[in-house]
């Protein structure tokens, strides 16, 4: 089934950081991040578990597939320090829908998140 959107090449979400997709072999360290967002959670309940990582790393809207999804990781280093999950040609053929975005607290309040938002977009218009 054609999504009308082209396949996007990931390390090009980020003029900074090094990004590539996420699996479960990176659970662990999806966990940790997460877990340090507690501010988060206190308004987006439950609380994350390695079982909700996990199936959040395969949840599809209706009518799409696997080669839509890119549950990515941005990182500096070694360390991960954001987590993006983006579907391409949802909920229309010529558009992206983020369904979810964390950055490390220790990035938050620098325009770490804005910054790759902004990569993100301009890695999806080209």
């Amino acid at each position: 089934m054609s999504t009308g959107v082209l396949d996007v090449e990931i390390s090009e979400f980020s003029k900074t950081y090094q990004v590539r997709r996420l699996g479960r072999d990176d659970v662990d360290a999806i966990y940790e991040l997460c877990r340090e967002n507690r501010i988060f959670y206190r308004y987006h309940e439950p609380f994350v578990t390695k079982e909700s990582i996990l199936d959040d790393m395969e949840a599809l809207p209706p009518g799409k597939s696997r080669k839509d999804k890119y549950y990515v990781g941005f990182f500096d280093g070694g360390s991960l320090v954001a987590i993006m999950d983006l579907i391409l040609g949802y909920p229309e053929a010529d558009s992206a829908w983020m369904g979810w975005f964390i950055l490390s607290p220790a990035c938050q309040g620098r325009g770490a998140g804005s910054g790759i938002l902004r990569d993100v977009e301009a890695a999806l218009r080209a």
